[in-house]
């Protein structure tokens, strides 16, 4: 998600200001009680304009304790001024869904949406096809166990 959204348009990222990456934010009482913690962990922020973005990931947001702990987090951000914008896996996966949301954080980052020059999908499709080739590369999906008895 990261590399998307913050890589510059000309290398087919979708250009996002620049962000800060699992940053925590102290939290005013209120929103502590709403979060059950002092702080709060953003997976990106833009702390001018109070904007955060999180991943919801099939892997580690599936337990029902870690759903809820996430709801409390976003919550607790909401309570405090924060506008939060949830990203899950099937929206990443879909390029014209994360673009929208890639837009929506724009303009609430910048106060606008961007303009793409005409490369631009062309760009993104091979920077994707990148990333994708890149993590099967050094993150291999396990082998399976299968045994032959």
């Amino acid at each position: 998600m990261n590399v998307l959204l913050l890589t510059p348009m000309r290398r087919g990222g979708l250009g996002l200001p620049p962000a800060l990456a699992n940053e925590p934010v102290a939290l005013s009482e209120e929103a502590a009680r709403i979060a059950r913690s002092n702080r709060a962990v953003c997976d990106l922020l833009w702390p001018q304009a109070r904007v955060a973005a999180e991943y919801d990931g099939l892997a580690y947001h599936a337990e029902r304790h870690q759903r809820a702990r996430d709801s409390r987090r976003r919550d607790a951000l909401l309570a405090d001024g924060f506008d939060v914008v949830t990203v899950t896996s099937s929206q990443i996966d879909s390029v014209s869904e994360f673009i929208e949301i890639a837009d929506a954080l724009s303009r609430k980052t910048r106060g606008r949406a961007p303009v793409r020059p005409a490369t631009f999908h062309s760009r993104h499709l091979q920077l994707r096809h990148e990333l994708r080739a890149y993590h099967h590369r050094h993150f291999p999906p396990p082998a399976s166990n299968t045994s032959d008895t």
